[in-house]
């Protein structure tokens, strides 16, 4: 009794596996199934790769947009006229407000990268004293 309860699950489930393989692989609505998760994985792996595009933009935007300001603040910040003082105190602000908004940025945006930072994008942009 006990070994015609055996055979016949064995049996149920081979029937079961045969039937499902050959559902997903020899009819029509199985085929779009199986091609419409194909196509969402593919889609979702190639939204990864956009954003990840865009957020590397946007990180070296800022990084160009600080390294500017921080340039014009060295040049300036030791000059014997008044003038030229103001504007590096301007770079320096500059500076320092997109430092702040480029550290926010990555903190928001840090599980893009999950652990594998571009070396030309730093984690962080440090503050002109």
């Amino acid at each position: 009794m006990k070994s015609k309860t055996i055979i016949t699950l064995a049996v149920t489930a081979s029937l079961l596996i045969v039937g499902v393989g050959v559902f997903f692989g020899a009819t029509p609505i199985g085929r779009q199934l199986v091609t419409g998760y194909n196509y969402e994985m593919e889609k979702a792996g190639e939204n990864n790769y956009e954003n990840r595009r865009e957020v590397e933009e946007q990180c070296r935007a800022y990084i160009a947009s600080y390294t500017a300001d921080k340039l014009g603040y060295e040049q300036y910040r030791d000059s014997t006229s008044e003038l030229e003082r103001s504007w590096a105190q301007s770079y320096k602000q500059r500076a320092n407000r997109t430092a702040a908004t480029y550290n926010e940025y990555m903190t928001k945006n840090s599980y893009v990268f999950k652990g594998n930072l571009p070396s030309d994008i730093p984690p962080y942009l440090p503050y002109l004293q």
